[in-house]
């Protein structure tokens, strides 16, 4: 999922973004339209919610 989304190494290998199946899907659903990305940091794989939605 994150390659397919334009993430590179090192975000979608060796952070949580490369187990972001196992560990987002079974929640997936409870986030939509309570947290939105606030910025994402390929260098280190970091990405930043905050609560609410996009928009």
């Amino acid at each position: 999922m994150p390659t397919e989304r334009g993430m590179t190494a090192p975000a979608a290998s060796g952070t949580v973004l490369a187990h972001v199946d196992t560990v987002l899907t079974p929640v997936a659903h409870e986030l939509v339209g309570r947290v939105r990305v606030v910025g994402h940091e390929a260098d280190t794989g970091r990405l930043d919610v905050a609560p609410g939605a996009s928009g």
